[in-house]
């Protein structure tokens, strides 16, 4: 596993909960290790994602209409790299949402199993 890109990914998920969270709300991280795998969510009480514009949230340049409004930066990006990087660490990455409820983006990594002789 390449740990830098890994972060970027946790780094990512955490400065979009946060940019996106009103001061008052909350955003909460948790890392569960299965026998095979690990995931990793970021939950948050933000603005969350329309859900007719969800089907976009991995693609290039991607911003939702509703944080256009909102005085923050970003290039729409992240998340689109984010995919890419789990997808190639043979991951799985997703998200839920709710327009003005908050948002969970999550990935699964599989765990390689050493075996000693």
């Amino acid at each position: 596993m390449d740990q830098e890109k890994i972060k970027l990914v946790i780094e990512n998920f955490l400065d979009n909960a946060i940019k996106y969270t009103f001061p008052g709300g909350k955003v909460t991280i948790s890392i569960i290790r299965g026998t095979n795998e690990i995931e990793v969510r970021v939950q948050d009480t933000g603005v969350g994602v329309p859900k007719e514009q969800q089907s976009r949230v991995f693609g290039r340049f991607f911003r939702g209409s509703n944080v256009l409004k909102m005085d923050t930066e970003g290039s729409g990006l992240g998340l689109f790299l984010a995919k890419n990087i789990i997808e190639a660490h043979g991951g799985r990455i997703g998200f839920e949402s709710e327009s003005g409820k908050g948002s969970t983006f999550y990935f699964v990594l599989p765990l390689k199993t050493t075996r000693i002789k």
